[in-house]
């Protein structure tokens, strides 16, 4: 009989995790994770639906998925994680959850019983801050930007000529319906953005950070998760939208892709694999607590160059540096098209 503490693993019929992405994951190689961790709905071998969800937590105890489908309770038998081998990850099949759910993870420490509730770094979407919880969410959308993606070979080559309008897109225009200027959504950006790059005789847009994050004074450079763009101004869909009508009008896009900056609301040590780097300090001056997040995760970096979703990602090419005020790298623009 399975003890309350040892919750049975998904059936395969659940579980995206084969053996050969444990094998990935755990030599650093695995490119697509952002398909297989966080969560994804999925449907049981009786037919049942429900939500598969996925998390890597090397150093923890317990895990436990909260949200709608159990009422928040930390205690429920249903949100009991099983872990996968010695890999870290933690997943479990839960019935009846379902695209629109709000959830985290409760996780045990093995060090002095530290417990917390945290977002999930892999999710797709997210809750309109000050909320912080994680969304379950299909990203399924039709594009409608072959033409684009069939030239850009040639228009994005090295001699091609090139010109890029960097903004933030929650400041650069506003929208006043009646109770005061607000941001406009990912969908009423389209056309005024592409009107004026057009008429500026701009070849591509450069987003600030729009991977989700909690601080809107930090402009996105402060992100919990690289596969959810922010909600403040859509659904995934709506920014997927924005995406296809600037290749529509041939635009190219690029996203910033900020992996050295981190939101801290707790301490992590009781977490973290290797507690020892939390002393040391980088050459380049940048605060510690940024080089041992990066050493503390090295090994699971191949996880794939995390850009925002998944079929977007897919659309990427090659990323270029650019050095940040402390001689360290401060953002990776990643060009998407």
């Amino acid at each position: 009989m399975t003890s309350p503490t040892s919750p049975t693993p998904p059936t395969s019929s659940t579980s995206p995790i084969t053996d050969d992405d444990l094998f990935l994951f755990n030599e650093g190689t695995h490119l697509r994770l952002w398909e297989k961790l966080g969560s994804h709905p999925a449907t049981d071998a009786d037919g049942v639906a429900g939500v598969h969800f996925c998390v890597w937590a090397p150093n923890a105890r317990e895990v436990t998925v909260i949200g709608d489908f159990n009422g928040w309770d930390r205690r429920s038998p249903e949100g009991r994680m099983a872990a996968r081998g010695v890999s870290g990850i933690w997943e479990v099949f839960v019935p009846g959850a379902q695209v629109g759910d709000g959830y985290k993870y409760h996780l045990i420490s093995h060090v002095d019983g530290f417990a917390v509730d945290k977002s999930d770094p892999y999710a797709l979407h997210a809750e309109t801050p000050p909320h912080t919880a994680s969304k379950v969410w299909d990203i399924a959308y039709e594009w409608d930007d072959d033409e684009w993606m069939h030239g850009r070979g040639e228009r994005q080559g090295l001699d091609a000529p090139m010109a890029i309008y960097e903004l933030h897109l929650g400041s650069w225009r506003r929208k006043d319906d009646g109770s005061g200027p607000r941001p406009m959504t990912y969908r009423e950006l389209a056309d005024p953005l592409i009107y004026h790059v057009e008429a500026m005789g701009f070849t591509h847009v450069e987003f600030l950070p729009v991977m989700e994050h909690p601080f809107y004074g930090s402009w996105g450079y402060q992100c919990t998760g690289f596969f959810a763009p922010t909600s403040r101004y859509g659904t995934p869909q709506d920014f997927k939208y924005l995406i296809d009508r600037l290749h529509q009008a041939g635009i190219g896009v690029i996203l910033d892709w900020v992996p050295s900056h981190f939101p801290r609301r707790v301490r992590h040590r009781q977490l973290r694999r290797h507690p020892p780097l939390r002393a040391r300090r980088p050459p380049s001056g940048l605060p510690s607590r940024l080089v041992e997040l990066h050493l503390q995760l090295r090994p699971q970096r191949g996880g794939g160059l995390p850009a925002v979703l998944g079929d977007v990602l897919a659309r990427g090419v090659p990323h270029r540096r650019s050095q940040g005020r402390r001689g360290g790298i401060h953002a990776l623009p990643r060009l998407l098209a």
